[in-house]
Parts: structure tokens; sequence; C-alpha cells
């Protein structure tokens, strides 16, 4: 992924979450102003009316994470509206955006993975020390892990792949007897019985 790709899918994805949470405003806003509730009884039933679709939201917003796992972040549950970030490259496994979290007196960096309507968390890492060089070096290290992690399981499937092949070309190879008994037999009733 390039660099311009990512600030397309990183746009893209504030875009379409800023528009999720306005729709979602306006529609409220809609329901009570068309609605217009006489009684107790009516703005009791649009409050009910606006929790329930609160509630649909986040159901759908935890089924979203829950089917892809604990490290996804949709469009519905990331508001990132004014977080700090910067994007980071690494030489074999491309851009990525950090984000940073300041708390007492440590620093939380979240390194996500952008698409288009999600982000999947890379990793996080909490510091004491919030120095450019000590960031510097957690990032690296924690990115260089996981490329020589991408680059064993690929290996491991490569190594596979090949065993599999070896094992159905015995496989294909073989007439299918288990002994040199049977075969002999096989051959001596092939030629009788021509």
């Amino acid at each position: 992924m390039t660099f311009k790709a990512l600030k397309i899918r990183k746009f893209i994805f504030k875009l379409t979450s800023a528009t999720y949470y306005l729709v979602t405003f306006a529609l409220a806003i809609l329901i009570l102003y068309y609605h217009q509730p006489e009684s107790i009884g009516g703005w009791i039933g649009a409050i009910i009316g606006l929790l329930v679709g609160y509630v649909v939201f986040c159901g759908l917003t935890a089924l979203l994470e829950h089917q892809f796992g604990e490290k996804f972040f949709s469009f519905l549950s990331a508001p990132s509206f004014t977080d700090v970030s910067k994007i980071i490259y690494h030489p074999e496994l491309g851009y990525f955006i950090m984000f940073f979290e300041q708390s007492d007196n440590k620093l939380t960096i979240k390194c996500f993975k952008q698409g288009f309507l999600s982000r999947r968390l890379i990793f996080s890492e909490e510091t004491y020390q919030a120095t450019e060089r000590n960031i510097i070096e957690k990032t690296k290290s924690k990115l260089d892990n996981i490329y020589k992690e991408k680059i064993k399981a690929q290996k491991e499937r490569i190594e596979r792949e090949e065993h599999y092949s070896k094992v159905k070309s015995t496989i294909d190879a073989w007439d299918g007897y288990l002994d040199k008994v049977s075969r002999r037999d096989a051959k001596i009733d092939k030629i009788v019985n021509k």
C-alpha cells in the first residue's frame, strides 16, 4: 500500500465515521421534531425509540467486533476525530497509522493497519519514556517481530505444500498393491484372462 492509498483510506474511514454519527444525530432530531409528542407518553415513546436505535447500533458494533476479533475496529466503534496520529513506514510491511494516548505519566502507542471501513490493531505498547528514540526503537522492534513471524508462517506453509505434493506424487505412483504376492497374482490373472 502506498502512502497516498493510506491517506485515502484514513480519510474514507473518518468521513464514514463522521457521516454515520451525523446521520444518527439528525435522525434523532427528526424523530423528535416530527413526532412532537403532546404528552408524557409520547415523549417516553420517542425516547424509547431512540434507545432502541442505540441498542441496535451497539449490537451491530459488538457483532462486528466479535466476528472479526478484539483487534478489529469498525467505523462504528472507532471515532477518531481528535486522535494524535502519525503515519509510519516499515520497509517490508508497508504503511501503518500510529495513535498516541497520554494518561498520567505514561504514553500508550497503538499501531493500526488502515482499511477503508476498519482498522486492525497490530500492537499496543505502553511506555514511560516518551522520547522519539524510544518510540522508534519499540515500534521497529515490534514490527520486525511481526515480519519475522510472517516470514516464518510463509515458510511453514510452503514446506507443508511441498510435503503434500511429495506425498501426492508418491500416492499417484503407487499401483495400490500392498505386497509382491498380490501384485504378482494380479499380473498372472491379467495374462490368463486375455
